[in-house]
């Protein structure tokens, strides 16, 4: 630190980073040795990509092989900080942090990203006579370079196999659109997937996996933020109101175009059954999302032992700047030509409108009550996820930006997912609003959540129990329609429809035990449940789809939310005299497992419906199979 007179200036600088590798064997699904034998000389090299046979056959030309993993991920953070006193007046601060990180997985695919994330601040406070203005103006960009694909020698079989298509595919304007594949490098209508564009090539077996080659890229948000605090005393009460404003802008270096084959089985792959084929081009830049936020809060000293804080927050979120459009051509190819088409543009969205009245409500209490040292603490309020905009921007959407088909044919069986002969009769009032193009519009995601405890001194530390809830409402996802006689997907949307119930207890202890020693520990039993986990989540719209009771609303499958018990303990201790600069301290954690999601079929290339595919529950049969002699057959 240097001083001067009446002002100080002061540095700090601080380095982190920290490696993980993890590495096994697991048993895996592989082209049997009769596969390899019988499968025509296009299919050879692909095969010859996976290991031999170590195991039984698991049917379907399919066997157990044992095959190796390897994952690896780093992180890295550089922080400066540097600080200018003004005297009595204020503060003047800079701040700059920079955090890469890398990530490796090595399974039937290869997968590496890597993440930079920089971020600068420049901040001023200045105060008086219990007057504070603080202003922050904050850029900050993430940069995320992504790869995912097999091996070079497995894509190359892919190209080389001639199972993708690389022609000209009429629509029914007679507008002649061009697909790329086998390398070609054409230049179509809507946009040269060469120069300036990333390609990608894939290819899914159920039950093998999926070739991938050449996905990779750079999506990057700029984020610019603008935070205005005001805050003062007056009497017993504490005033605090200000604006945040956030401008993000998501784009990605070059426009993505993909070629995705989706085989029936491997089966259907050996007999030349057709491939579901899509072929979409994802845009570059996605336009620019604003956020604005206002906010006031008081905080009331009622006396000695009760504070009560009340607060308004105001959310404004006009629409963005441009809409994209997800150019998609969707088809059954026979290997030599086209059974079925479809084109269409992807818009990916229904409307946003500008809304007024997203107004967010808080309250909360502290109150020592006058018996047995207790401390009563309880709040509520609504909370809004404003960064909607940048959710459903193509630009951050899923790795392809693709629809996809069942490959199995016409029709779509509802309840599997898989093939059916003959189309569904009826249709349900929520698949004629879906088909009438008259979805609701968008909302803000919210979150009505509320927390009750109870602490108590207890020994030298602090004992403490909660109640815990969150329920989400208008919540992100996405749904599609398959049409039945064609099994086509004909409109894949993303609405704002979700729901979510999440209920907690917690308690814990921490404090000091002896002289040298002090730790805590907790326990959480929680349960959450909703329709839809992940932003990304894609449910099919079927003719038994009934939103008043809906069918798909299982426990979450997030790793946070779903940890019914979660116990956890830490301890630190300090070494005798002649090392008492050293402490040595532990942690222990147990959970409950997750929930596991039981699907009756492979999702392809990762992009499988939510909601079909799942086997029924047959009453008084057990889920588990503990007898390991027993044969594993398909349903």
């Amino acid at each position: 630190m240097v001083q001067s007179g009446i002002t100080a200036r002061s540095f700090f600088a601080s380095l982190e980073r920290s490696n993980v590798t993890d590495t096994g064997m697991q048993l895996i699904a592989v082209p049997s040795n009769s596969s390899r034998q019988n499968a025509p000389d296009k299919l050879k090299a692909m095969f010859d990509y996976f290991p031999y046979a170590t195991g039984p056959d698991l049917g379907g030309g399919e066997a157990e092989a044992i095959f190796g993993n390897n994952s690896n991920a780093r992180l890295g953070s550089v922080s400066l900080r540097g600080d200018q006193s003004l005297g009595t007046a204020g503060n003047l601060f800079a701040r700059l942090v920079v955090s890469p990180s890398s990530g490796s997985y090595l399974q039937n695919n290869w997968v590496s990203s890597n993440l930079n994330w920089i971020s600068a601040t420049l901040g001023l406070t200045v105060g008086r006579s219990g007057f504070i203005h603080d202003l922050r103006l904050n850029y900050s960009r993430a940069t995320l370079t992504s790869a995912d694909g097999s091996s070079a020698w497995a894509v190359s079989a892919l190209i080389s196999s001639g199972l993708l298509p690389g022609v000209i595919v009429p629509t029914s304007t007679g507008t002649a659109i061009y697909t790329i594949g086998q390398g070609q490098n054409l230049t179509p209508v809507l946009g040269a997937p060469g120069s300036g564009s990333n390609t990608v090539l894939g290819l899914s077996v159920p039950g093998l996996g999926q070739f991938v080659s050449n996905a990779f890229g750079e999506g990057r948000q700029d984020q610019w933020e603008l935070r205005d605090t005001l805050s003062w005393r007056m009497g017993r009460h504490e005033f605090r109101a200000g604006l945040d404003y956030t401008l993000l802008r998501p784009s990605r270096d070059a426009t993505l175009s993909s070629v995705l084959g989706v085989a029936s089985s491997l089966e259907g792959l050996l007999a030349n059954d057709p491939l579901a084929v899509t072929y979409s081009q994802a845009p570059r830049y996605g336009g620019q999302v604003n956020v604005i936020s206002i906010f006031a809060q008081d905080t009331v000293h009622l006396s000695d032992s009760l504070n009560i804080v009340y607060g308004l927050r105001w959310e404004v979120t006009p629409p963005t700047a441009s809409s994209p459009q997800i150019p998609t051509i969707t088809g059954l190819w026979s290997g030599t030509d086209w059974q079925t088409t479809h084109y269409s543009y992807n818009t990916g969205t229904v409307r946003w409108p500008m809304r007024y009245g997203q107004l967010a409500p808080r309250i909360g209490l502290a109150w020592r009550l006058p018996w047995r040292n207790l401390v009563l603490r309880a709040g509520t309020g609504l909370f809004y996820d404003s960064t909607l905009g940048a959710s459903i921007n193509p630009i951050n959407g899923a790795t392809f930006n693709s629809w996809l088909l069942a490959g199995t044919g016409p029709g779509i069986d509802s309840s599997t997912g898989s093939g059916a002969s003959q189309p569904s009769q009826g249709t349900s009032p929520d698949v004629e609003r879906f088909l009438s193009a008259t979805q609701p519009p968008l909302h803000l995601p919210a979150s009505y959540q509320w927390r009750v405890s109870l602490e108590k001194r207890a020994g030298g530390g602090v004992a403490s129990a909660a109640y815990v809830g969150a329920r989400g409402g208008n919540l992100l996802g996405n749904q599609a329609y398959i049409e039945p006689v064609t099994g086509i997907l004909d409109r894949k949307i993303t609405l704002t429809e979700g729901s979510s119930n999440y209920q907690a207890a917690q308690f814990r202890y921490s404090g000091t035990f002896t002289r040298n020693l002090y730790g805590s520990a907790s326990y959480t039993w929680s349960h959450s449940i909703d329709d839809g986990s992940n932003d990304s989540s894609l449910f099919l719209i079927h003719p038994d789809t009934n939103s008043a009771t809906p069918a798909d609303r299982p426990a979450s499958t997030s790793a946070r939310s779903s940890r019914q018990h979660y116990p956890t303990a830490c301890t630190a201790t300090n070494l005798p005299e002649a090392l008492r600069h050293w402490t040595v301290s532990g942690i222990y954690r147990a959970r409950s497992g997750f929930p596991i999601d039981v699907m009756s079929s492979q999702p392809p290339l990762g992009q499988g419906f939510d909601n079909a595919g799942r086997p029924d529950l047959v009453p008084g049969v057990p889920l588990w199979i503990t007898d390991a002699s027993v044969p594993v057959t398909a349903a």
